[in-house]
């Protein structure tokens, strides 16, 4: 199985052929992974119900799942993005994406329904999603490039719902 099935089937709504994939909605539909930790396996199974929609690993193999409902489990990922992420959801924020880095450390971005919030992030990347929340457009999902710094970084702006635009910003 490819990357990219495994990424929609594990509700990070990766890229697929043609424009967004939607996340899996429901446990009893067949579901693929290897290599994940075990705890995140077995919460992917139990969150899967409530609609995950973000799903990140850290360069240090941290991770967090967030579901639509607002549902959220992490481990091992930094403190002040744990925090950062209880206040949004706790605000009644919709989660769209976590993303971090490669260069690891401090560095994550979060995006919702109403603006982003982000920490060490390179600056031009920062500028351009806060620029799309001013122009009434949600940012979705973001990626960083494996290589890091300011290359590659890319999102596409509209709602991660089913035909929301698909255009994509690459640098």
């Amino acid at each position: 199985m490819d990357r990219r099935r495994f990424l929609t089937l594990a509700g990070a709504a990766g890229a697929a052929v043609g424009g967004l994939a939607e996340p899996a909605l429901a446990a009893g539909y067949p579901s693929f992974n290897r290599r994940i930790p075990e705890e995140a396996h077995v919460k992917m199974k139990e969150l899967a119900p409530y609609r995950i929609t973000s799903f990140a690993f850290t360069p240090s193999n941290g991770w967090v799942m967030v579901t639509a409902d607002g549902r959220y489990f992490a481990r091992g990922i930094p403190d002040a993005c744990f925090t950062e992420l209880k206040k949004l959801v706790t605000a009644g924020r919709r989660i769209h994406c976590v993303a971090f880095p490669p260069e690891g450390g401090d560095r994550w971005l979060i995006t919702t329904d109403k603006g982003v919030s982000a920490r060490n992030i390179p600056e031009e990347c920062h500028q351009r999603i806060t620029a799309y929340y001013a122009a009434g457009q949600q940012v979705g999902h973001v990626a960083f490039p494996p290589s890091g710094g300011n290359r590659g970084w890319w999102w596409p702006p509209g709602t991660p719902s089913p035909g929301a635009s698909t255009t994509s910003v690459t640098r």
